[in-house]
């Protein structure tokens, strides 16, 4: 009896011991964590090439990209990166070394893809990581020497296309360049812009050449969004008006000065009338932003915004949960914030 007395206490720490995970484990858990949160910066639905989406990957903190397979990630089952993260864990309960391991796993970059979809185990592939060279810069709109070289027609003078014309040549323009020419109405309207993304604002140049005016400017970047049409010629012939304007342009293009409101004079019980209602108990909050637009909850989807700003950093700020219903803002560099 006194024997199965101290046996018993034995085979209890035995058997609790085979449901404790292992530390080897929870190292592997926490590097597979890392992995995800990899995927989850990685998810968008904007179309990229495998290099690009390599890139991406190897510029993520945490990982090292080994390998990537597909061509892009609207085509077949999309891009798949396989990363090698590291993980760590205490073992022991009296004796707390740490135990360290390197995991890889498969992180699949597909608009059919789920968020927060768990990466998949694999074999480490040989050879050291990729490496990726940086993006081309696209080219510079020349937005000082097309000023420059565009003719200034007086009062009552004639545009000439052809002049016009002859003074985009002298730019010398790069080849990636887009250029298009427009008259209308003896006015002529010139675009210079750059192939985009699709998703993206685009980069564009609009001119005006008319009578007594001659400007160039660049949109603001909400009209340069797809879709929106600011990056035409036509919004060169006619402006568009600015965001959130909803009066009459100028022919220059210009919103016109808003006419003053008249003064209200105050009624003689209004601090009394204000004073009798009773305050608030809880100021309302305003909601988040899209920082790009400065749009409300239905600025930004919850996959881009946690593509440019860290899910617990948006998580902390009480700020995620509100953008997770956004969906038709920008998907530059938009982040989700609380103002």
């Amino acid at each position: 009896m006194r024997r199965l007395l101290l046996i018993a206490p034995l085979l209890l720490f035995t058997a609790g011991c085979g449901v404790v995970q292992s530390s080897e484990d929870e190292a592997t858990d926490s590097a597979r964590e890392v992995a995800a949160e990899a995927g989850e910066r990685l998810y968008s639905r904007r179309p990229r090439t495998a290099e690009e989406v390599g890139r991406s990957a190897s510029g993520i903190d945490g990982v090292e990209v080994l390998r990537v397979t597909g061509i892009s990630t609207h085509e077949g089952d999309g891009i798949d990166v396989v990363v090698r993260a590291s993980g760590s864990a205490y073992d022991g309960w009296l004796d707390r070394e740490e135990v360290a391991v390197r995991r890889c796993f498969a992180v699949r970059v597909s608009p059919k893809s789920e968020w927060r979809e768990d990466p998949r185990d694999m074999d480490c592939p040989d050879g050291p990581p990729l490496t990726f060279a940086p993006p081309p810069e696209p080219p510079r709109l020349p937005y000082e020497e097309l000023r420059a070289k565009l003719p200034r027609v007086p009062e009552g003078g004639r545009v000439d296309e052809a002049e016009v014309r002859r003074g985009l040549a002298a730019l010398d323009l790069d080849p990636a360049i887009r250029t298009v020419v427009k008259s209308d109405g003896g006015r002529v309207g010139v675009l210079l812009s750059v192939k985009g993304n699709g998703f993206d604002a685009q980069d564009c140049l609009l001119a005006h050449v008319g009578p007594g005016t001659t400007e160039v400017w660049v949109p603001p970047r909400i009209q340069r969004m797809p879709g929106e049409g600011g990056c035409t010629v036509a919004g060169a012939l006619d402006p568009l008006p600015p965001p959130h304007w909803t009066g009459s342009l100028t022919p220059s293009g210009h919103s016109p000065a808003r006419p003053s409101r008249p003064a209200v004079r105050a009624r003689p019980d209004a601090a009394a009338h204000r004073s009798s209602r009773a305050p608030s108990a809880v100021p309302r909050s305003r909601p988040p932003v899209c920082r790009s637009h400065g749009l409300g909850p239905r600025g930004v989807s919850r996959a881009d915004a946690v593509t440019q700003a860290p899910r617990r950093a948006l998580r902390s700020a009480g700020a995620l949960a509100p953008c997770e219903r956004c969906q038709n803002c920008g998907r530059g560099s938009p982040h989700c914030v609380s103002t």
